[in-house]
């Protein structure tokens, strides 16, 4: 699978996880803040208040939407593709039509917007606020659905859980992660550790691709995953990896991602976060195999395997 990392540098690069290097630079001259892929497209949020889409295929900027008066800390595609939507600071969230470029309507909210994700039949969208508030909003009409507020600061991340879109999981500067209930925004679980410390405020957590597990980055520099189902840490990715094996997800320091750049510093020994992680992704593979990459504020991404 394609790996994709958006920068302060204001570029987005697509990297090759089995050498570690980085196969191209798509360019957009600000800083960005969140970036999502779509078959050939790549979508990414800046701090210029704008959107843009890159082809993939000829690393050339397709789309710049300009329609948010304020930075864009989130975007996601729709699952067909045909939209996408963009979550800002002037507290809109904005719906695109990636074919033609054009706004299709304003999403408007009473906080900063700082998280935004699809649900898998397309026609309904989360959202996560500054104010500790998640929403649910109605594409079809702009409508909101309902609103929560499960957490004591801001949200930082929020996404629909792979398995059936039933459960949310979000992330907060409260130092927790919850699940919710898709239906109702109601608290299913809670998830936390006594070293886990949410470090910015558009830091990712993900699901796994069957929905068992989730994985999230600390301050500390340190990468955890839960399960689901009991809501137990599973595991602590530092340093300091144990060399027992568990029944179940196991994953060990496989490569640190680095770009080629001379000015690039030389990688840290051992190869691992010394420095908070701001994201995690999560990739499906084959035979069981699967990786995560998680990334820090030192611009260095490790892949987890």
């Amino acid at each position: 699978p394609v790996l994709l990392s958006a920068s302060s540098d204001g570029s987005v690069k697509m990297w090759d996880t089995a050498s570690g290097r980085a196969k191209s630079t798509l360019r957009g001259g600000q800083p960005i803040i969140d970036v999502d892929v779509y078959d050939n497209l790549v979508a990414g949020a800046s701090t210029d208040r704008s959107v843009r889409i890159w082809d993939m295929r000829t690393e050339r900027i397709k789309f710049h939407g300009t329609g948010h008066s304020n930075k864009v800390h989130a975007v996601r595609f729709s699952p067909d593709g045909r939209h996408m939507i963009t979550g800002s600071t002037d507290r809109t969230l904005k719906l695109w039509d990636t074919l033609s470029g054009r706004e299709v309507r304003t999403l408007r909210s009473s906080s900063t917007c700082n998280a935004v994700d699809f649900s898998g039949e397309g026609a309904t969208v989360v959202s996560g606020h500054q104010d500790g508030s998640v929403r649910l909003w109605d594409i079809g009409t702009g409508a909101k659905i309902d609103e929560s507020k499960p957490h004591a600061n801001q949200v930082t991340s929020c996404r629909f859980s792979p398995r059936g879109g039933m459960q949310i999981l979000t992330c907060s500067r409260d130092n927790k992660l919850k699940l919710l209930d898709a239906r109702t925004l109601q608290a299913i679980s809670t998830l936390s550790h006594e070293s886990f410390r949410v470090a910015q405020n558009w830091s990712r957590a993900t699901f796994s691709p069957d929905g068992q597990y989730v994985v999230a980055g600390s301050a500390t520099g340190t990468v955890h995953v839960w399960e689901t189902i009991t809501g137990r840490c599973r595991q602590n990715l530092t340093q300091h990896q144990v060399s027992a094996k568990k029944k179940g997800v196991n994953f060990s320091c496989h490569k640190l991602l680095r770009d080629d750049r001379s000015d690039c510093p030389a990688l840290p020994q051992p190869p691992y976060h010394q420095t908070a992680v701001s994201s995690c992704a999560w990739a499906p593979g084959t035979g069981g195999w699967q990786q995560v990459a998680s990334c820090d504020k030192n611009g260095y991404i490790n892949m987890w395997d």
